[in-house]
């Protein structure tokens, strides 16, 4: 069985966590990890190329917020042994 290509992830539903960003700080307590990635894809010449826009802000190993990252990422991929898989640059969207 093949998985699939993460295309998206979004957790500011769950948290509130991306909206949290763009207002005031709050308590330390209160923050978590933000991901907001969206990717848009299509294929050319054989392959599947995917258009990552958004932000990630993610936690440390002290449990602290690091500074928001802005994310423009390519991915491409092509079938190797019946299977999609990534030739050249990386998919952001992070593992849940």
């Amino acid at each position: 069985m093949s998985r699939g290509i993460p295309l998206s992830a979004n957790n500011d539903g769950a948290y509130g966590a991306c909206s949290a960003l763009d207002s005031p700080p709050t308590e330390p307590e209160d923050k978590h990890e933000c991901f907001d990635v969206r990717g848009k894809w299509k294929f050319l010449q054989g392959r599947l190329l995917v258009n990552f826009d958004g932000r990630l802000s993610l936690m440390n190993g002290a449990n602290e917020l690091l500074p928001t990252e802005q994310v423009h990422e390519q991915a491409v991929y092509e079938v190797v042994k019946e299977s999609l898989e990534l030739v050249k640059g990386k998919n952001p969207v992070p593992n849940f």
